[in-house]
């Protein structure tokens, strides 16, 4: 009896909600603007004249009828196959693919609506690639491909409403917003002219800029060639001087008399009694050097003797000589029972080496 279908169609609703199958088409939205719309209905009822009169009101466009028994046993089948063979469709050839699918029927009964609640039709609803609009019965009607579908309508018309804007209206959107844009547009242009104007104005006239450099380059070209002339004559008037020192009468004479004056005044012995004085400097020199090094070495070795008997002397090894230990836990000393926190993580060190006692205890 009805009771026991509705209660077999509320278990199915439960297992499939588990699953997850009515959430696959929750993420999906609908075209904005449908190219082609799929209509999975009877072919030979009211609903499919009310629909395609729905959709010339709104918006023409085509629309392609997959025929399918809304009632009796074929219905879950036929439902199926159109919803199926719409998403088997390329996407590109002779017949284009639906952007948009509509599962339609009118009211009915209890028992009319059963193929709706049918679990191959709710999974092909959940697994359909296309965006699907469900419309099945009045507004009181509620089967489970409702719960399956990207988007659930009252009525096939209230379908065609939800997925089809108004043509009308999109005109009207589109001609405000090209106002807007043009407005918008305009009022750039004109703020664009004002500051070329602006700019303009800010920029000086091209002939005064030019004149003060005009003046400047005509007096260079005055200055330039009477530099170049006093530079040039400079020039010439100092080689002619030097070409007159070089040819004057006995200069030769007088510098090769110099060099003979200096060849007489430079003997070997003068020389061999220079470089033996400084020969003698250089030792006495690497001498007190040397001398000096020996003395500063003594200083630091002495030193170090004095630091490493003092080190001796307040170390702590010495203490561990007589019989006492230095104890640590994890590298820190520990002087004290309380401080210990883990007795087996301990190290005790001798005079003589370090003893482990989780090493102990594991040996």
């Amino acid at each position: 009896g009805p009771g026991a279908i509705l209660a077999e169609i509320e278990a199915l609703k439960v297992r499939l909600r588990a699953e997850g199958i009515f959430d696959l088409q929750r993420d999906k939205s609908l075209p904005a603007l449908p190219r082609h719309l799929g209509v999975v209905t009877s072919p030979s009822g009211s609903v499919i004249r009310d629909i395609m009169h729905r959709v010339a009101d709104r918006c023409p466009l085509p629309v392609t009828i997959w025929p399918a028994a809304v009632q009796g046993g074929a219905c879950p089948t036929d439902i199926v196959r159109g919803i199926e063979g719409f998403n088997t469709v390329p996407e590109s050839g002779c017949f284009t693919r639906p952007d948009l699918i509509i599962v339609a029927r009118g009211g009915g009964s209890f028992e009319d609506l059963l193929g709706f609640n049918d679990e191959s039709v709710v999974r092909a609803a959940a697994n359909s690639e296309i965006p699907l609009i469900a419309a099945i019965g009045h507004e009181t009607d509620t089967t489970l491909i409702d719960s399956a579908a990207t988007r659930s309508a009252p009525t096939p018309t209230a379908a065609v409403e939800l997925a089809l804007p108004v043509l009308a209206d999109l005109r009207r959107r589109i001609q405000e917003s090209r106002q807007i844009i043009i407005r918008n547009w305009c009022g750039d242009l004109k703020k664009s002219q004002q500051r070329v104007v602006d700019i303009g104005k800010r920029i000086p006239n091209t002939d005064s800029v030019l004149a003060r450099e005009t003046q400047h380059y005509d007096m260079l070209a005055e200055r330039i060639p009477r530099s170049l002339g006093i530079s040039l004559d400079t020039r010439r008037n100092g080689i002619t001087l030097l070409n007159q020192r070089l040819h004057a009468p006995g200069l030769m004479t007088r510098l090769h008399e110099r060099l003979a004056i200096s060849r007489r005044q430079i003997r070997p012995e003068m020389i061999h009694r220079c470089l033996t004085g400084l020969q003698d400097i250089l030792v006495q020199k690497t001498q007190d050097v040397n001398s000096a090094v020996e003395t500063v070495m003594a200083q630091r070795s002495a030193h170090q003797g004095n630091l490493r008997r003092l080190l001796d002397t307040l170390g702590y090894r010495n203490t561990l000589r007589r019989g006492y230990a230095v104890i640590r836990e994890n590298g820190t000393i520990r002087d004290s029972r309380s401080a210990v926190q883990d007795p087996s993580g301990l190290e005790i060190e001798f005079h003589d080496g370090r003893i482990s006692l989780q090493d102990t205890a594991e040996t």
